[in-house]
């Protein structure tokens, strides 16, 4: 089985919504975060391969097996494909024909990106993280009637140890569109939220990304609930609001309209590193690098960094 020694964070199949196709291939605009600065570099046109998406061996497990090495990597690569249908699917036949099994495959992808981010993977692999893990393992099993003779007798395989060693991961593995987990965990965060994907093909600006994309949090529409934005690509939005603010969303929209709407989207992209704990240079993709395309006057007057034109 191939040893992929390049994980990507943000799959290809996401960053190719924002590609164009010329002369010289495919591409798209990219700006980097300079932190000694505060500020994004000027908009370069540049192919996938040049983007800061990937780690080496990010997702690996620490093992000698070289199968169970990459599972984690490969179940990865399941839901990735899953998603590359979808977007095929939306890039053909728009968003109206999206099924709710379809739907909800993106917003299962949005919200791993989260979870499978740099930062959290090198938090999940520390040996901090590990050893609270084993001793909340061990605290089970003692509570359940086990002894510490029976505990490290069951636990003294190669295997049974691989598995404790990457039970962090095994738990993020383990997070599936159906499973009891996911679904508690959408609905306490999210208290009966609503999935809304959106078409702005109609909008004078165009939706931006980076390779850390998702938006969320309780102070996107108001403070009264938990809420995710996740642009799907240049003219497509997939929103997840909260049962708490969808009246707030509903007044926003009506009084702000779909330009607004692309462009407070894009200054929160924008924005997206302040206070995030990121281990990698932020980056932000777009289809244009027109300021005018992206950005009002009002909000980039806001920006908290400078964006070099």
């Amino acid at each position: 089985m191939a040893q992929k020694e390049k994980n990507h964070f943000i799959t290809t199949s996401y960053q190719k919504q924002w590609y164009s196709t010329g002369t010289n291939g495919a591409n798209l605009f990219r700006s980097v975060y300079d932190n000694s600065k505060d500020c994004f570099s000027k908009f370069e046109k540049r192919n996938h391969g040049n983007n800061k998406s990937y780690q080496k061996k990010l997702y690996w497990k620490n093992t000698k097996d070289p199968e169970y090495r990459i599972s984690l990597e490969n179940n990865f690569a399941k839901k990735e494909s899953d998603l590359a249908r979808v977007l095929q699917k939306i890039n053909r036949d728009g968003i109206i024909n999206l099924s709710a099994l379809e739907k909800m495959i993106v917003v299962e992808f949005a919200t791993s990106l989260v979870l499978r981010s740099p930062k959290m993977i090198e938090k999940l692999k520390s040996d901090k993280a590990i050893k609270e893990a084993e001793s909340t393992l061990k605290y089970l099993f003692l509570k359940n009637g086990g002894t510490f003779l029976d505990y490290y007798s069951a636990t003294k395989s190669q295997v049974v140890q691989d598995y404790i060693r990457n039970i962090n991961l095994e738990v993020l593995q383990s997070v599936d569109l159906f499973s009891e987990s996911y679904q508690k965990f959408l609905l306490t965060k999210f208290k009966k939220p609503q999935v809304i994907f959106w078409d702005v093909i109609g909008s004078s600006y165009k939706l931006l990304t980076s390779n850390y994309p998702v938006i969320f949090g309780n102070n996107i529409f108001d403070d009264t609930g938990y809420n995710l934005i996740f642009p799907v690509s240049p003219t497509k939005l997939m929103l997840l609001i909260s049962e708490n603010s969808m009246d707030a969303f509903k007044r926003s929209m009506n009084f702000l309209g779909m330009d607004r709407l692309v462009t407070t989207v894009n200054f929160a992209i924008l924005s997206n590193h302040r206070g995030r704990e990121l281990n990698f240079d932020y980056e932000i993709y777009s289809i244009t690098d027109q300021k005018d395309k992206i950005l009002s006057e009002d909000l980039s007057s806001k920006l908290s960094d400078k964006i070099m034109w």
